[in-house]
């Protein structure tokens, strides 16, 4: 029987037709009473009948493995007894996955009778100092954990505060360090500077009095000057 959507439970059966001994059949059945679909087919010999869940599952599975032994659009297969026995395991282990999960029915147990016995006074204030000491006790564990959680939150803070301190510090003093050495690069280019200007700059050249056409000699002042113009001094450098 082959059905369109697979059953959650249904019987997965084993068969060789009486007519044809030498062919077996793998099928499903969703009846109650697989017996029924015994007689349809009629009354083969039972190799093996299972409950398992996701029958359509197990036949597919079992046609797939046993697809090169079967006739063409049916449900028949040619196996050798090696392979009958193989498909017979195989639907023992799907029956046992099954029945792992059936729990067999267990008698209740006959409930404790009711005790007659009344509380004195005295045990009921017994009773009620226990369940507030149990109460003070329970209390105390969660405050002492509340504690605990705080005194962790803060040190928790503390550390972060103090790795921040230190990574602003850090970044200050690199800083410092970054100005400081810009400073000394400055002040060794101004030095190489000096000392280049210093050693290959030329030296200033003296000045020759110019004697020429319109020009005479003043002996007061040191130099030559223009005889036309207003006494004033003129140089030449060369």
């Amino acid at each position: 029987m082959k059905d369109q959507k697979d059953a959650a439970i249904g019987w997965l059966y084993f068969v060789q037709p009486s007519s044809f001994p030498e062919l077996v059949k793998i099928g499903i059945t969703e009846r109650a009473n697989p017996k029924l679909r015994n007689d349809e087919l009629d009354n083969p010999t039972v190799l093996a009948r299972v409950l398992v869940s996701g029958p359509r599952q197990h036949e597919l599975e079992l046609h797939k493995t046993y697809k090169a032994k079967r006739l063409p659009q049916s449900e028949y297969f040619r196996l050798d007894e090696d392979e009958i026995k193989q498909v017979i395991d195989y639907m023992e282990r799907a029956a046992h996955a099954l029945q792992k999960h059936v729990v067999k029915p267990v008698a209740p147990a006959k409930p404790a009778p009711a005790s007659k016995h009344i509380p004195t006074e005295e045990e009921l204030k017994r009773a009620e100092e226990e369940e507030l000491r149990r109460q003070r006790h329970v209390i105390r564990e969660r405050g002492e954990r509340e504690y605990q959680q705080m005194a962790t939150a803060t040190k928790n803070r503390e550390q972060r505060e103090k790795e921040r301190a230190r990574k602003i510090a850090a970044a200050k003093e690199a800083e410092a360090i970054a100005e400081a050495k810009k400073g000394r690069e400055a002040k060794r280019q101004a030095d190489q500077r000096r000392m280049y200007e210093e050693l290959y700059a030329p030296a200033p050249t003296a000045a020759i009095p110019y004697e020429g056409p319109g020009f005479e000699f003043d002996e007061e002042k040191g130099c030559f000057i223009e005889k036309s113009l207003p006494k004033r001094p003129f140089w030449r450098t060369w």
